[in-house]
Formats: C-alpha cells, structure tokens, sequence
C-alpha cells in the first residue's frame, strides 16, 4: 500500500507530464499560433516579480524583514501559478481570430487550464509622505467563458529606507463572464484617493488595446506586451468599458461554441 506522500508525489508527477504541450504541433485556424506560456505577473514596478497566484495568500516581506521575526510564512506552490499565452506575432491577432481561438481552443488540445485572455487594470500614487501604494486588478478568462478576478494592494512599508513594502493577494472564485465582468467594473469605479494618481491598462492579447486613448508604452514582461497610461480615471473607465464590451462580444460571436446572449 502506497503512504500518502508517495501518492502526492505521483500525482504531482503525472499533472506535470499532462500539461506538457508541443506547441509546434498546436493548430489553430487563421493562422493564428500560440508558441507558448509565460508565468502570469502582476504589471507592477517592484524589485520582484509578483506571480498571478488563484488562491488567497497575506503575506508581509522585503528586502529586509528581519522585524518580522515570528511571523509564519506562506508555503509557495507551483501549482497554484496561473500561466497565460504567448501569442505569435501579437500585434497581428486580431479580435475576430481571437475568436477563432477560443471557438478551437480544446480542438487544437490546448489545457484547460491555461487563460485566453488577460486583462490588467492598475492605480498608483503617493498614500503619505511619498510613499507609494500601487493597487491592481487582473482578470483572467479561459475558453469556456469563465474567469478569475485576481487582486493585489501594494505600498511602500513604513520603515524609514521605504525598501520594505506590504502587499496583499486575493482571488475570487471562478465566476461567469456577464459576472466577472461586472465585478471588474464596479471594482475600477473606486479607486484610492492618492496623490498623484496615475492609472493603466495591460491586455493580453494586444489586440484587445487597439483604439484605446491612453498613452501607449512598451514593457518588458512577456505576458504584457504594451500598458496603455492614464491621468485622468474617467478617460480610464472609457477604455475600460471598451475593453469589457470588446471582450465580451468575442464569446457573444456567432462562431463562439458558448450560448452567451448579446444584449
């Protein structure tokens, strides 16, 4: 009889054996082409990455933490991580092939556990004595029209050098489209009342972004290929709207396998 370590190290083996992928063999129509994953990131400035992670964690740390003696820390789990899509030519996928993309997406033998799309919202400024808080929402969405709203509070911690920040994760469960998105709405009406607030949008794919007014900028993750900036938040809820409505319309096509009604 197996103990129970045994059988955890087996299952941990075979999931990851099961979610390889040759992505030279993945066919899409349109030529469309995913050639690969990237781990999910937070599109936050910080002196490391902070991975997209689906369940609740707290977690205080820095570059010196040493304060916080006594503290218990968070077992990391790779598992855990969400990895989103590199698309092929990027700026190429346009929202009808991204559509065709969702409509394949178990066809071509994709997981099921990677998102399609990818949609980052951010606010930054000062919350006291320029000390800097960011604030972002990202909201993942997989093939079968549901998805996962994903949200993390940044800000620069209170020690005099400012180097250690506090962050706090939390992720809903997986909700439905019309629902996820209405959550990413309501939740982007309010943000902090900073100093020197600036706000963003990242999407994956790029498509998604076109026509949007904010200022465009490159940045140097690859699961977000470009962030749209903003000063003013009403021009950022405009943009955001298109988003959402762009988004929405995509599982709402008529090629779309999933009975979502347009209203």
């Amino acid at each position: 009889m197996m103990d129970d370590s045994y059988s955890v190290d087996l299952s941990l083996i075979w999931g990851n054996l099961r979610n390889l992928v040759d992505f030279e063999h993945i066919k899409i129509p349109g030529d469309i082409k995913i050639v690969g994953t990237t781990v999910g990131e937070f599109p936050i400035d910080s002196y490391r990455p902070i991975l997209l992670e689906e369940k609740k964690k707290k977690n205080i740390a820095g570059r010196i933490n040493r304060v916080f003696v006594g503290m218990k820390n968070t077992t990391w789990e790779h598992s855990r991580v969400i990895k989103l899509p590199i698309y092929h030519n990027n700026n190429d996928v346009s929202v009808e092939k991204l559509g065709m993309i969702i409509k394949h997406w178990r066809n071509a033998l994709m997981p099921d556990e990677i998102p399609c799309i990818a949609i980052a919202v951010g606010a930054r400024g000062y919350y006291c004595d320029e000390r800097e808080s960011q604030s972002l929402l990202v909201l993942v969405l997989w093939h079968d029209a549901v998805g996962k709203i994903l949200e993390l509070d940044w800000a620069e911690g209170p020690l005099e050098d400012c180097i250690t920040p506090e962050w706090y994760l939390k992720s809903t469960d997986l909700l439905s489209l019309d629902n996820a998105l209405g959550e990413v709405k309501k939740t982007c009406k309010h943000f902090p009342a900073w100093e020197n607030l600036e706000f963003s949008i990242c999407v994956s794919p790029s498509c998604l972004g076109d026509n949007l007014q904010g200022k465009k900028a490159a940045t140097s993750q690859k699961a977000w290929h470009y962030e749209w900036k903003y000063q003013k938040h009403d021009n950022l809820i405009k943009d955001l709207n298109l988003v959402l409505d762009k988004t929405r319309d995509i599982f709402t096509m008529k090629n779309s396998p999933y009975k979502i009604k347009a209203k």
